[in-house]
C-alpha cells in the first residue's frame, strides 16, 4: 500500500484500475475517500468500459480504510527532545540542592554566633 497521491481525482483511480501492472483490473494505490467515490460515479456512468470497476474500487477503498486505522503508530520521539520527566526531575534536584545549601548556611551562621554570643543562662545577667 502506498500513500494517497496528492491532488488525485476519481479519474486517477479509474486510470489506476485500467492501467494496472497485470493489464488492468486492479488498483495499486490508496486514494482519498472522495477520490474513490468519484471513481465509482465515473465507473457507473460508463458500465460498458468499466464494468467490474465498482467492486474493485469498493474493495480497495475498504482495504485502504482498514490499513489507515490499523497502521502501527510510531511512538518514538523523533524530535530529539527531552522527556518531561527528566525536566521535572532536574528541577526537583536543583530545588533539593538549593534547600540543602540554605540549611547548611543557616547552621554555620548559628554556630558562628553561638560561639561569640552564648545564650543567656537564665540568671538575668
Amino acid at each position: 500500500m502506498t500513500a494517497s497521491p496528492l491532488l488525485a481525482s476519481g479519474q486517477d483511480v479509474i486510470n489506476d484500475f485500467a492501467g494496472g501492472p497485470q493489464g488492468g483490473g486492479t488498483i495499486e494505490k490508496c486514494y482519498s475517500p472522495q477520490d474513490f467515490n468519484d471513481a465509482i460515479k465515473i465507473a457507473r456512468s460508463d458500465k460498458a468500459q468499466y464494468g467490474g470497476a465498482v467492486e474493485v474500487i469498493r474493495a480497495k477503498q475498504a482495504e485502504c480504510a482498514a490499513n489507515a486505522t490499523t497502521a502501527p503508530v510510531d511512538v518514538k520521539r523523533s524530535d530529539g527532545g527531552v522527556s518531561p520527566l527528566i525536566i521535572i526531575g532536574a528541577g526537583l534536584l536543583v530545588i533539593a540542592v538549593a534547600a540543602s545549601a540554605l540549611v547548611a548556611r543557616r547552621r554555620r551562621h548559628d554556630q558562628q554566633f553561638d560561639e561569640i554570643d552564648p545564650p543567656p543562662n537564665g540568671d538575668g545577667a
